[in-house]
């Protein structure tokens, strides 16, 4: 007759979810911070890519791993550089300052149209049927 190995208690299946006790949590992500780090490194020695990470501990510390200069194609730091293989579009940046001025100066000319409407209203240049009583404000 042959015995039954025990199930001891190594390596197990886990449930993920949160894990409540902060004690706990911090050892926890330690722990598998360092695994993905160290499957990260073998993945770069393998294939000869370029990786990087970074990973944000619950009060917020930074905790980054290879070439951070990576990023930088992804904040228009690098642009021009040829790293990225994304869609992003660093031009996108730009467009939005653009878009940002031109808005400001839409809301300046907007600013400039209620204050003349308003001093007419109260030269009496306008009917009451036109514009309400009190003056325009937005």
């Amino acid at each position: 007759m042959q015995k039954q190995a025990r199930m001891g208690t190594g390596r197990k299946r886990i449930q993920i979810q949160a894990i409540q006790d902060m004690s706990r949590r911090r050892v926890t992500l330690t722990k598998r911070r360092q695994g993905l780090f160290k499957k990260m490194e073998k993945l770069r020695t393998l294939t000869g890519c370029k990786a990087a990470a970074i990973v944000f501990s619950t009060a917020g510390r930074p905790y980054t791993f290879g070439d951070l200069s990576l990023f930088d194609s992804f904040t228009c730091a690098g642009q021009g550089d040829g790293v990225s293989t994304t869609s992003f579009d660093c031009n996108v940046s730009e467009d939005l300052d653009g878009l940002n001025s031109e808005m400001t100066s839409l809301l300046e000319m907007r600013r400039k149209v209620i204050q003349k409407l308003n001093q007419q209203q109260v030269d009496g240049g306008f009917d009451g049927n036109v514009l309400p009583p009190q003056p325009l404000g937005f």
